[in-house]
């Protein structure tokens, strides 16, 4: 059996929408991030993986410098995945 992760493909629309998100993001101060560039990048990193933008905040935390799946978004994956299905 293959397991393939569901991805979401970035356009050049949902880019724009995140390139005009993010300064506000960033400058509302709510999920602590360096930079407005910043914010773009978690939020890519987030759809990219199947999240919401303001859920990205939530499951991608910035290690390093590098935005990073944290245990609580590997988690949600595992849960979202129809293969988990009734999982308990």
């Amino acid at each position: 059996m293959t397991t393939a992760l569901a991805v979401k493909t970035l356009t050049p629309d949902v880019f724009s929408m995140i390139s005009h998100v993010a300064p506000t993001i960033h400058t509302a101060r709510l999920f602590g991030t360096a930079s407005p560039e910043q914010a773009a990048a978690i939020m890519i990193k987030g759809y990219e993986l199947g999240f919401s933008l303001t859920a990205s905040f939530e499951n991608i935390h910035v290690i390093e410098g590098k935005p990073s799946l944290s245990p609580k978004g590997a988690l949600a994956l595992i849960y979202s995945s129809p293969e988990c299905a009734g999982v308990k």
